[in-house]
């Protein structure tokens, strides 16, 4: 009988443990994002082990075909290539994506959405995350950690453009994204000959000068989102106007100059608009990010510019010192910087209002931009820092 009683005691205990191994799992838990919202279910997703990183992102309305992850990792998985790696659908899902990546110390991630065709572009990147510069406090958050500790978004360069930095491997982080930079699915122009008129805030003096930066072309063109390069005229009811041939899903902000060539990012609107499939665009703008005719100008002058490279220097390559100067300004400069140790020097006079950045020359003449905006002389601080893509 004790045999007997031992037996039946073995077989209710693996009965038991069987019932604990089918258990349903836990429910996801409900988070909030920290700026409030609608309370999102999370997904469990595994972490992904050593040397591995995952991303979980949730994705707004109007997301119809997947997304992909760019930056830096070390690897041919994460390039700065646009066309990028796919994360794949959740399971059970409608709306959260998740791709695991190669962990490196210095990795550099975004991620953008793509279009209804596939097509890959910066234009329908996760959407800006931006602050008043004199509080600090935000004015518009679209990409949100809502859990995990495995990054930290970074959204200094470009007017709030997110990217994720610092990053933990064997980590799952999660992620709600409010909106894209610019919509991924809707119906875009075909090329033609396109009209433009916009209505401008009040307090613009009747002297300003408004510029288009959008897509004209491709990269590498002079008008490709360059400030300045595309001028609007004045019209006698305030507004501006402008008769252009646009290229097919073109996307366009307004920028205004209070002097006609002092051109910042810093002076456009917060909005990026879409070509109307009409070619017929009539547009408003609320508000400009900072008025340039409230600000003191910073004065020309002669001085020498100390530059560290901080990452993606190849040895024996050249540093360029390009700028707004008055000749061979932006990607024409002749001006190859001295190294001083581990500082690159430029001497020499430097135009009012003056902003600047730097290009990697090797050997055959290829060149290779800094990374980010360019950056404001303030009129004491000589000293500049920037960055090179990393292969």
């Amino acid at each position: 009988m004790k045999k007997l009683s031992y037996l039946l005691s073995c077989m209710a205990l693996a009965v038991s443990v069987a019932f604990v191994g089918c258990k349903e799992p836990e429910p996801a838990p409900i988070v909030v994002p920290p700026e409030g919202g609608e309370p999102l279910e999370i997904p469990q997703v595994v972490e992904p082990g050593a040397g591995k990183v995952t991303l979980v992102v949730h994705v707004p309305d109007g997301t119809c075909n997947g997304i992909v992850a760019v930056g830096q990792n070390g690897t041919e998985e994460l390039t700065w290539d646009p066309s990028g790696t796919d994360f794949t659908p959740v399971a059970d899902t409608e709306d959260w994506y998740q791709v695991t990546l190669t962990f490196a110390a210095d990795m550099l991630v975004k991620v953008i959405a793509k279009t209804q065709t596939g097509e890959v572009s910066w234009n329908t990147q996760w959407g800006l995350n931006t602050v008043d510069e004199e509080t600090g406090a935000p004015l518009e958050t679209n990409v949100l950690i809502v859990s995990g500790e495995g990054c930290v978004i970074d959204n200094s360069e470009n007017g709030g453009e997110v990217k994720l930095t610092t990053f933990v491997e064997n980590t799952v982080t999660y992620f709600d994204v409010k909106a894209w930079k610019s919509a991924p699915c809707v119906e875009r122009n075909e090329a033609g000959t396109a009209t433009f008129k916009v209505t401008v805030p009040a307090t613009t003096p009747e002297t300003a000068f408004v510029s288009i930066a959008g897509n004209w072309g491709v990269d590498g063109d002079p008008e490709y989102w360059a400030p300045g390069a595309v001028l609007m005229t004045r019209e006698a009811d305030g507004t501006y106007s402008l008769t252009k041939e646009v290229p097919a899903a073109f996307q366009y902000k307004y920028i205004v100059s209070a002097d006609g060539t002092t051109w910042d990012w810093a002076y456009e609107c917060s909005k990026q608009f879409d070509m109307p499939v009409s070619l017929q665009a009539n547009d408003v703008v609320e508000a400009w990010k900072e008025e340039p005719w409230n600000v003191a100008p910073v004065p020309a002058g002669n001085g020498t510019f100390k530059v560290t490279i901080t990452a993606g220097y190849v040895e024996g390559n050249d540093i360029i010192f390009t700028g707004n100067f008055a000749e061979k300004a932006w990607g024409e400069s002749d001006r190859v910087m001295t190294k001083n140790g581990d500082v690159w020097e430029w001497t020499g006079d430097y135009p009012e209002n003056f902003q600047c950045k730097v290009i990697m020359q090797d050997a055959a003449g290829t060149q290779t931009w800094a990374n980010g905006d360019n950056q404001k002389f303030d009129g004491e601080n000589y000293n500049f820092s920037f960055s090179f893509p990393v292969e």
